[in-house]
């Protein structure tokens, strides 16, 4: 489970960098990327 964990963290940094880079082209996405999560 910790493994997981670990593997769900790295996944979402990498999810929101990507975000980050989509938010200066899209930024309505980017809204309802960050709504969808939280």
């Amino acid at each position: 489970a910790r493994l997981y964990q670990k593997i769900k963290d790295s996944y979402f940094e990498i999810a929101k960098a990507l975000a980050q880079a989509i938010e200066a082209k899209d930024p309505y996405y980017f809204i309802f990327y960050n709504y969808r999560n939280y």
